[in-house]
C-alpha cells in the first residue's frame, strides 16, 4: 500500500539520519517566513586581527532569530579568506586572526543562504570606546582593546593599588588599532589601574580582580 509522507515524517527521518534536533530549523525555514537581512560592522586591530559584530533583522515577524552559519570573506588587494561565524544572537562579538588586514567584507560571498539587503560597515569607535577590558572584573587572563587611536604608538601600563608595576609594553599601532592579551593568575584580588597614553590621548581605567 502506498501512503503521503508529511512534513512531521520528513522532519524525523532528517533527525534520524544527521542525529540532530532540528526542531528549530523547522519552526524557521518549513513553517515561518520570511529570511534574515544581516548587518555586520568590522574594525581592523593591529596587522592581522579584526573585530566584529554580527546583527541580524528578520523579514517576517513569524521567525524572531535564524541561527545558522554566516560565511564571510574578508580581502584585500593581494590576500583574501572566508571565516565563519556561527550566529546565535545579536549583538554577536568575535575576534579573528586573519593574518593580514582586509579593505573589503562580504556577507555569503557565493551567495549560498536565502538573505538579503545585508550591510557590513567598516567601523571606527569614538575615544569613548577607545580602551576597552573585558572581562571585567578580571579572572585568571584579560583582554584589552585598544581602538580609533591616532598616533602609531602608544605605551601601557598597569599598577596595583600601592603604586606597583605589574605590566607594561610599548605598541605599535599601524591601524589605530591593537589588542593585547594579558595573564593575571598570579595578582591579588584587588583594584588595578591601566593607563593608556602617546603624544595626544591619555586614558585611565580601573581594572578589578
Amino acid at each position: 500500500n502506498y501512503g503521503f509522507a508529511i512534513t512531521e515524517d520528513l522532519k524525523r527521518n532528517m533527525e534520524a539520519a544527521s542525529g540532530q534536533d532540528l526542531d528549530e530549523f523547522f519552526d524557521d525555514w518549513v513553517y515561518g517566513e520570511g529570511y534574515p537581512s544581516y548587518q555586520m560592522t568590522w574594525l581592523p586591530i593591529g596587522s592581522s586581527k579584526l573585530q566584529l559584530a554580527l546583527n541580524q533583522t528578520t523579514s517576517d515577524p513569524s521567525v524572531d532569530f535564524y541561527e545558522m552559519p554566516v560565511p564571510i570573506q574578508f580581502r584585500n588587494n593581494s590576500r583574501d579568506t572566508i571565516i565563519v561565524v556561527n550566529h546565535t544572537r545579536n549583538g554577536q562579538v568575535e575576534i579573528h586572526d586573519l593574518g593580514f588586514i582586509p579593505d573589503t567584507a562580504i556577507i555569503d560571498p557565493y551567495v549560498k543562504l536565502i538573505s538579503a539587503n545585508n550591510i557590513t560597515i567598516k567601523g571606527i569607535q569614538g575615544p569613548d570606546n577607545a580602551v576597552k577590558i573585558y572581562p571585567n572584573p578580571v579572572g585568571d587572563q584579560f583582554t584589552i582593546l585598544l581602538t580609533n587611536f591616532t598616533s602609531p604608538e602608544a605605551s601601557v601600563t598597569i599598577h596595583n593599588a600601592i603604586g606597583q608595576l605589574m605590566y607594561k609594553k610599548e605598541l605599535s599601532m599601524q591601524t589605530g588599532n591593537n589588542i593585547l592579551n594579558i595573564t593575571s593568575s598570579g595578582w591579588s584580588r584587588g583594584i588595578y589601574m591601566l593607563r593608556v597614553k602617546n603624544k595626544d590621548q591619555n586614558y585611565v581605567k580601573r581594572i578589578v580582580k
